[in-house]
């Protein structure tokens, strides 16, 4: 065969030549840490959820100290009035037994 002067017409057109293909990592999954540490705007909900966390809990605590502290000041409370409640039944007692006119007076006056 003879040798042309087409460039296309040599008999190693049919051979295929392998070339190594090197691929780029994925820009988005590779340099996703790399990207939220230089971007601000990236960490944005995160920072934010966490600073709401972090004031939340705090509301939280407080509230539930509160809480606590109302609910002891309100059973002292309550115990309070259950031994004013006795003394005053008591008191009644003594009244009703000495002299039942005297209850009635005060009462009366009371009222």
């Amino acid at each position: 065969m003879e040798a042309s002067d087409h460039p296309h017409d040599s008999t190693e057109e049919n051979q295929t030549v392998d070339v190594p293909v090197q691929t780029a990592p994925s820009t988005f999954h590779a340099n996703k840490d790399f990207e939220a540490d230089s971007d601000p705007m990236a960490k944005g909900p995160e920072v934010l959820a966490k600073g709401l966390s972090t004031m939340l809990s705090t509301i939280i605590r407080d509230f539930d100290c509160r809480a606590q502290e109302t609910f002891k000041s309100q059973d002292q409370l309550c115990f309070a009035l259950d031994r004013l409640t006795r003394d005053v039944e008591a008191i009644q007692r003594k009244l009703e037994l000495n002299s039942p006119s005297s209850l009635k007076e005060a009462y009366t006056r009371l009222s």
